[in-house]
């Protein structure tokens, strides 16, 4: 994916795993948010128990 490429995706990841609060800040960023998407779906972050 080369959205790992970009400092701006992965600064906001980084923030995301520091502070899951962060998620909501950076859902807006259109670069940012179909990444989270695509990473919550592959390991399971939809919280299914």
């Amino acid at each position: 994916m080369t959205a790992f490429g970009d400092p701006e995706v992965m600064a906001a990841l980084q923030d995301v795993m520091k502070n899951p609060a962060n998620l909501a800040k950076h859902q807006s960023n259109p670069k940012v948010a179909p990444v989270i998407a695509k990473m919550m779906s592959k390991f399971g972050g939809g919280g299914g128990g």
